[in-house]
């Protein structure tokens, strides 16, 4: 079984309930779009990351990988101040 397909069925399947329970619908459609958009944010973020360390020439260790991530959150606070 495909897992696109048990997604898409289980999304046919609360839209059937929206009448009967509406505050359930809600509540899991809601959850669910939000599970989604974080799913997508995700693969971009991958995909952005795959764009830069493809020219590497050497493999990144676990310090060089915290080290960007703390310089990256660095980064954007500096940009909200």
């Amino acid at each position: 079984m495909e897992q696109s397909v048990t997604i898409e069925n289980i999304k046919r399947r609360l839209e059937s309930m929206k009448e009967n329970q509406p505050n359930l619908y809600k509540i899991w459609k809601m959850t669910i779009h939000k599970q989604e958009l974080k799913l997508i944010k995700t693969l971009l973020d991958c995909n952005k990351m795959l764009d830069k360390v493809s020219d590497l020439n050497k493999e990144l260790s676990v310090l060089d990988i915290q080290t960007l991530i703390i310089l990256g959150t660095t980064n954007i606070n500096h940009r909200n101040i």
